[in-house]
């Protein structure tokens, strides 16, 4: 990833982690579902470049790995998952610091929002299923292969 463009991330990362307010198309998604439990994190997620159709699955994950709370982590402190959509540190490390972050900075909810989508970007240009990352909670509509 270009220099430029990890500056241009970092102009948009909010300091503090408060909800941002959502653009109004993801807002007016927002009251059109009714299952939503994570909606607070929905103007983060479309800030970080996901779509807005992406929000309920996302919604899904973020319930499902970490119950909405940006300060979850699971397994081993050092190595495990972090943050909203539970990043495994283990794997994942490569690509945060290339970004210039580090396993702190995934208790951040837009960085974690961020490196999440280009989790589930490096899938889906894989060939695999854009929610494959997070089958071990969920299918998310990927189909399981043996």
């Amino acid at each position: 990833m270009s220099r430029l463009l990890w500056i241009a991330v970092m102009a948009i990362i909010p300091i503090d982690c408060a909800p941002l307010d959502m653009p109004e198309e993801a807002a007016q998604y927002q009251r059109d579902i009714t299952t939503a439990r994570c909606e607070e994190w929905f103007g983060h997620a479309v800030a970080m470049g996901w779509e807005v159709e992406d929000l309920p699955t996302l919604d899904r994950i973020m319930w499902n790995e970490s119950r909405c709370d940006p300060t979850a982590h699971g397994g081993n402190a050092e190595y495990g998952d972090h943050g909203l959509t539970q990043v495994y540190w283990r794997v994942w490390a490569p690509l945060v610091m290339k970004l210039g972050y580090e396993r702190e900075d995934l208790y951040h909810p837009a960085v974690n929002l961020l490196v999440a989508r280009l989790i589930a970007d490096d899938a889906e240009s894989r060939g695999w299923c854009r929610w494959q990352p997070w089958a071990a909670s969920g299918q998310y509509g990927c189909e399981v292969t043996s």
